[in-house]
């Protein structure tokens, strides 16, 4: 039973990564480069292989699509800020309970995403950094909360006052690569 739900939870991953992708690409580009987009991706035997055993990989590439795609949207679009500033970080904590150095994946895409805002905004620049100071620290916030949901004993370890030597074993850990990947 444990197999089964646990394909089950690859394959919903994975299907909603194509939609991802195929939405991403589709406003990025356009319909027909979004199609061969999504069937190369099917068809490319990382992806299809991962689609049946590694939930982790699945999960952080789910992550990262939906993360652009409302990101992009966050930075186009003027109307429904705070509906594509939340999903996004919705996706970031999502991304982040799986493994943290996810953020290192979507750092050149907030860069990108920070210059083209700068550039959009060039002569309101005080009222950009207003808005950026308040949707990073609700980003931040929704981030952290997805992290400790997605490590509930986290909560344990900050009860018994040891959450920073935890943590510091977390991220020694997540970026190690003495020995190889993990």
């Amino acid at each position: 039973r444990v197999d089964v739900v646990m394909h089950f939870i690859n394959i919903s991953f994975s299907t909603l990564s194509i939609l991802g992708l195929y939405l991403l690409t589709q406003k990025l580009f356009n319909k027909k480069i979004a199609l061969i987009t999504t069937l190369l991706t099917l068809l490319n035997p990382f992806f299809f292989g991962h689609m049946g055993m590694n939930s982790k990989d699945i999960i952080k590439f789910f992550s990262l699509i939906w993360f652009c795609y409302y990101f992009y949207k966050y930075c186009l679009e003027d109307e429904k800020v705070f509906k594509n500033l939340l999903l996004s970080s919705i996706f970031i904590g999502f991304g982040c309970g799986v493994r943290l150095t996810f953020l290192v994946v979507i750092f050149p895409v907030v860069i990108c995403g920070l210059f083209y805002l700068i550039k959009k905004y060039r002569s309101q620049y005080l009222n950009l950094t207003k808005r950026l100071l308040l949707h990073s620290s609700i980003a931040l916030s929704i981030t952290i909360f997805f992290v400790f949901l997605c490590w509930p004993h986290m909560i344990e370890e900050i009860k018994n006052n040891n959450f920073i030597n935890f943590f510091s074993i977390i991220v020694k850990n997540t970026i190690n690569w003495n020995d190889g990947p993990k």
